[in-house]
């Protein structure tokens, strides 16, 4: 049996610093390791960072793995091809919920005999202010903690007090969940929650009762930006120097407007080395990870993906000015081969189900009423 590992939680939480350590741990205690992603679009920050660092990866795009339960399945036997798979690492995209109704009790139901899925991990951000509990975005970030199995309150490095602190934000959420704090930077707390999730059954899940238009409106309050290409300066630069100066452009250009970040991640990729970078609000600092980051270029390639508060055309047109602004500058120059812009489309998950295996329709908002 395949063991699958699902961690979900908000846009810029730290899922995937949290699963890269993750795989590396699991490599080093012998374990193969696959790892899925999944994205509204292609072209994405996370596929090519594990790509590099030598994980088997799939990549579910289009949708969330709900809206592609088909798409996610595939991923799976893609990551299995010639290789003897123990564990299967999930992140879903940052903006969906129902994750338990729409793919861990499916994936249970119809591939139970291949897949032991366990217990729904949440990310949570201690260091970021959760979002006011009547607006959209509130909603939505709720409705994500409330059905965690698991909750793993993440880098715990830069909010020492981070655990005091979301047991009171949520303690309405969290009398009967086990809670993780974790530095995935550090690698503390990450094989405390690690144990817990390889060898836990999988738990009931809560059944939200989830009102699915406004789901959608939450995440159509979102811009979406994905883009590839290429960079290039007159000059060598130090990739550190030029992934920073990018993203420092970024967020004075978005907090201008002003533009509200969920995420914005960049990597630079070069023979040389890669830079991957990113920040989730104004006055926390960039994240970044790196291989030579120290090492100078002149040309290379580039992935781009932005998540804000703010209407497709005003993050394109931010981020166009933004380049034009870096080019005068500094001399580097992006042109981008891929380029996507848009909002998500509202949900439509392939399965539904409640903890019984009936199919319950998006119109119910509670899936423990439908149980005939």
């Amino acid at each position: 049996m395949i063991r699958v590992v699902f961690v979900g939680g908000f846009l810029g939480a730290g899922k995937t610093t949290l699963l890269l350590r993750t795989a590396s741990s699991l490599r080093d205690r012998g374990l193969e390791v696959g790892i899925v992603t999944n994205d509204q679009s292609t072209d994405l920050v996370d596929t090519r960072l594990v790509q590099l660092l030598d994980f088997p990866v799939g990549e579910v795009a289009g949708g969330c793995f709900c809206c592609q339960f088909g798409e996610l399945t595939k991923a799976f036997e893609t990551i299995q091809e010639g290789r003897n798979v123990d564990v299967i690492l999930a992140e879903p995209v940052g903006s969906c919920t129902d994750i338990i109704s729409t793919v861990v009790r499916p994936l249970a139901e119809m591939r139970g005999d291949r897949y032991e899925v366990a217990p729904f991990t949440v990310v949570v951000d201690p260091t970021r202010e959760p979002q006011p509990a009547n607006s959209l975005s509130g909603y939505l970030y709720s409705q994500q903690i409330a059905e965690a199995d698991a909750i793993v309150v993440s880098k715990m490095d830069l909010a020492p007090d981070g655990l005091t602190v979301t047991k009171h934000r949520y303690q309405g959420f969290l009398p009967e969940r086990e809670i993780f704090p974790i530095s995935a930077l550090s690698g503390e707390g990450v094989d405390a929650w690690l144990n817990s999730v390889l060898s836990a059954p999988r738990g009931e899940g809560a059944s939200l009762t989830l009102d699915y238009q406004k789901y959608a409106q939450a995440e159509a309050e979102l811009g979406w930006l994905n883009g590839s290409g290429r960079w290039q300066t007159s000059g060598q630069v130090r990739l550190q120097d030029a992934g920073e100066e990018l993203l420092r452009s970024l967020r004075g250009a978005l907090y201008r407007e002003p533009l509200e970040a969920a995420h914005v991640k960049l990597m630079l990729i070069t023979a040389q080395g890669q830079f991957k970078g990113g920040f989730t609000a104004k006055s926390q600092p960039f994240n970044w990870e790196a291989t030579n980051a120290s090492a100078k270029a002149d040309k290379g390639e580039l992935v781009l993906n932005a998540r804000v508060k703010a209407s497709p055309d005003a993050l394109a047109a931010a981020v166009t000015e933004v380049l034009t602004r870096v080019e005068k500058a500094i001399g580097l120059r992006v042109v981008f081969h891929q380029w996507e812009c848009f909002s998500p489309k509202p949900p439509r998950p392939t399965f539904r189900l409640n903890r019984y295996g009936v199919s319950v329709p998006l119109e119910c908002s509670n899936p423990l009423l439908a149980t005939q």
